[in-house]
């Protein structure tokens, strides 16, 4: 309260003087005042913060900071694009984009179907016609020891 009244009546009163009538000391009141600085700024991120936690929820939680900042500044709202992604950063706000759908399989084409691997193309002891190949195995030394499989 002290303070307040000093900063009120310092274009009156030098501030030491002030000071010394209302037996406080300068820094204490140069203290003050940067303590206020500090108060006032986490006030606004606070109020920012709120608006930029509305418009993640509507969109959704996909818009970035550059997003949010455009329609903030649709809506008259001044708050920096690069105040708003550190807000985003502290809080944990990561905008998620949807993966579109990718189609893999098309079955609706008029080309011909292979054959299956049915039942009389593989048989008991007799070599394989699908195929065949090579096996690699690492020994203990490192060294490549290879195999056929048929």
């Amino acid at each position: 309260m002290i303070y307040q009244i000093i900063d009120a009546k310092k274009a009156e009163h030098k501030i030491g003087v002030s000071c010394k009538l209302m037996g406080v000391s300068a820094s204490g009141y140069f203290a003050w005042r940067k303590r206020g600085c500090e108060r006032r700024r986490v006030c606004r991120d606070q109020v920012a913060l709120a608006h930029v936690r509305e418009r993640f929820c509507l969109s959704g939680e996909t818009y970035g900071a550059p997003r949010i900042w455009h329609d903030l500044k649709e809506d008259n709202i001044g708050i920096g694009r690069n105040r708003i992604a550190r807000l985003m950063r502290e809080n944990d706000l990561k905008a998620h984009q949807k993966r579109r759908f990718k189609k893999t399989t098309d079955s609706e084409h008029n080309g011909r179907i292979g054959k299956s691997a049915g039942p009389g193309l593989f048989r008991y002891g007799a070599r394989s016609k699908v195929g065949g190949g090579y096996i690699l195995y690492l020994d203990r030394r490192g060294l490549a020891l290879s195999r056929s499989c048929y």
